[in-house]
């Protein structure tokens, strides 16, 4: 079983079923298990800008690295066959 602290830094919720995938973001959420645990009741907690905006930078940080990756491994590549 997990408890609230198991959620404190929750900042996107994902929802999915065979209908497709829905995101929402906020600051922070609340979550609340009701009607003997078959109901579970979420809010959240503003815009999620900020969170959303640390994901996306991420995101790019990410990509930026591996294309570098690629492109260090794509040179030495093409400097070992000049080198042949």
């Amino acid at each position: 079983m997990t408890n609230e602290e198991d959620f404190a830094d929750v900042t996107r919720l994902q929802i999915v079923t065979e209908l497709g995938r829905y995101e929402h973001w906020a600051d922070c959420w609340e979550f609340s298990l009701q009607d003997d645990g078959r109901t579970l009741k979420v809010w959240g907690r503003g815009e999620g800008d900020k969170p959303r905006a640390e994901r996306n930078k991420k995101v790019l940080e990410d990509i930026e690295a591996s294309q570098a990756d690629q492109r260090a491994r794509m040179l030495a590549s093409q400097q070992k066959r000049a080198e042949s």
